[in-house]
């Protein structure tokens, strides 16, 4: 009887185990795709990949011939069969979407006035009130082969309003963290969480300097997104004085109907070999970085914040290659809150300031992100 009992429960163990398909998600530069949403529309199942591009979907109760979507703004959609996806032993590439610019007939000025109009409604579109963010934060580095740093927080945030004036005013609260640190490194990125999320603010992004070294054009206006027709405007970054190698290029998504923007994301890349900081020379130089929000109660708030970097070349005479990631995904929100129910503290910053992160070899396991 106990054989009979131990063999159901292996065979149960095993059958759960086929219920869910992992794998990876790439770039066509072979860089992890982050915040890929994975789903099946028909049986309501899906979940996000996370900042490693990697991603698991429960497949429980799914037909082979039934079809699991890959979307992600920006990204050409993918569709694999149940079948297809079992069997898929590679990494997942998606395209970036090619926007055909000689199809839209606008002005040539007529895509920067889009972004400064929507701009100028921040103050409709973004909560005016305080509204609570329960976030999860990760930033780390692996420099030739090795991590760097490693730092986890899950803390709540408050913060006032989306606008301008009242951008400095973050109060954060940690719930729980983790910080590690490879001893002796001359080189790593140390990130807080209020530092990345200071940028959120799109008026932040698109700052007048920002304005006056970009060039604005049409990309598309047909991207629909939850059923909401956008405009897509295309920015890039001309080349400036001392940094003439370094090259910009992004697309803003805004909501024709209430002039809210969506979706935010920029490519930095350096076009030949460049010297910085006097001790490194980089011969690759690519940074991803995206912003994104989403409707709650005909309002914009932050959905996530995601940026990597990927680069080669020598420092202090060594070659290496490095990686950097950070990235910020709020799991839940609340909205309207009175100054009595704001916790005021600055516990995330005090952290950065006033503790010793742990070393590196004691790191055991990275936290889920998804």
């Amino acid at each position: 009887m106990r054989k009979t009992i131990s063999i159901f429960l292996l065979l149960l163990s095993l059958s759960s185990f086929a219920q869910t398909i992992s794998g990876t998600l790439l770039d066509e530069q072979s860089h992890p795709l982050s915040f890929v949403n994975v789903a099946n529309a028909k049986a309501q199942v899906g979940s996000y990949s996370d900042d490693a591009g990697r991603f698991s979907i429960d497949i429980s109760g799914l037909k082979e011939s039934d079809e699991i979507q890959f979307s992600h703004l920006g990204y050409v959609d993918i569709k694999m069969t149940v079948k297809q996806l079992s069997e898929q032993k590679d990494p997942i590439r998606l395209k970036a979407k090619n926007y055909s610019l000689h199809e839209v007939v606008v002005g040539p000025g007529d895509a920067k006035n889009l972004l400064m109009d929507a701009l100028s409604h921040i103050s409709d579109n973004y909560p005016a009130e305080f509204t609570n963010n329960h976030i999860l934060f990760k930033d780390y580095s692996v420099i030739t082969g090795e991590r760097n740093h490693y730092y986890n927080f899950d803390f709540n945030m408050y913060i006032p309003s989306y606008l301008a004036k009242d951008s400095p005013r973050i109060y954060t609260i940690d719930h729980k963290h983790e910080m590690y640190e490879k001893k002796g490194t001359l080189f790593r990125a140390q990130i807080k969480p209020t530092m990345l999320l200071k940028l959120m603010y799109p008026e932040r992004l698109f700052d007048e300097k920002m304005m006056k070294e970009h060039d604005f054009q049409m990309a598309t206006t047909s991207a629909t997104i939850d059923g909401e027709e956008y405009n897509v405007i295309e920015f890039t970054r001309r080349p400036q004085k001392g940094d003439h190698s370094i090259t910009a290029k992004g697309h803003v998504y805004i909501n024709k109907n209430d002039k809210g923007i969506r979706f935010i994301d920029v490519h930095v890349y350096n076009e030949k070999s460049s010297r910085f900081f006097l001790v490194a020379k980089m011969d690759t130089l690519n940074i991803n970085a995206k912003v994104a929000y989403i409707k709650v109660d005909g309002k914009y708030m932050l959905d996530y914040i995601s940026q990597t970097t990927y680069a080669s070349g020598k420092f202090f005479g060594k070659s290496q290659n490095l990686a950097f990631t950070s990235t910020a995904r709020v799991i839940d929100r609340q909205a309207h809150l009175k100054m009595n129910e704001i916790v005021m503290k600055t516990e995330v910053d005090d952290i950065f300031t006033n503790e010793k992160p742990k070393d590196i070899k004691e790191l055991k396991a990275e936290p889920d992100m998804k």
